[in-house]
């Protein structure tokens, strides 16, 4: 285990987003498995965010649409752990973005909705703008 003084604080924070970024991918990997899946046409794993260099650059898959990545530089954004509710959302953003939309998620406060749209910017390598809209006087 590294101690405090072997690495430094952005190192840090780039390993302990590469260990949610792998656990992650983990987890799909082992949901692929159990459920059998042998074929890339499968549902199961077009949803799944996919990068891919081609000969015109980098290219983001997912539910059967090819995304153009944007090469846009977020920083080192901290991520959360990216459970089923927020890859369903992340698979709902890269769509309407691949559709011409943008993503407004609502809800009840504290659910992470804005840093999932975040997240899914940054794997995107587009930028993100957030606009808060508060009501009442």
């Amino acid at each position: 285990m590294a101690r405090e003084d072997d690495i430094t604080r952005l190192q840090r924070h780039l390993v302990n987003v590469l260990v949610v970024r792998t656990s992650y991918q983990r987890d799909v990997v082992d949901k692929l498995i159990k459920e059998g899946v042998t074929e890339t046409k499968a549902e199961a794993w077009q949803n799944v965010l996919r990068h891919y260099w081609e000969d015109d650059g980098v290219v983001v898959r997912v539910a059967g649409k090819d995304l153009q990545y944007g090469y846009e530089y977020c920083g080192l954004p901290d991520m959360l752990v990216i459970t089923e509710c927020r890859a369903e959302l992340m698979l709902h953003c890269c769509v309407n973005y691949s559709e011409g939309r943008g993503s407004a998620a609502t809800g009840i406060v504290e659910t992470a909705r804005t840093q999932t749209i975040k997240d899914c910017a940054v794997l995107l390598g587009k930028p993100v703008f957030r606009v808060t809209v508060y009501g009442g006087s």
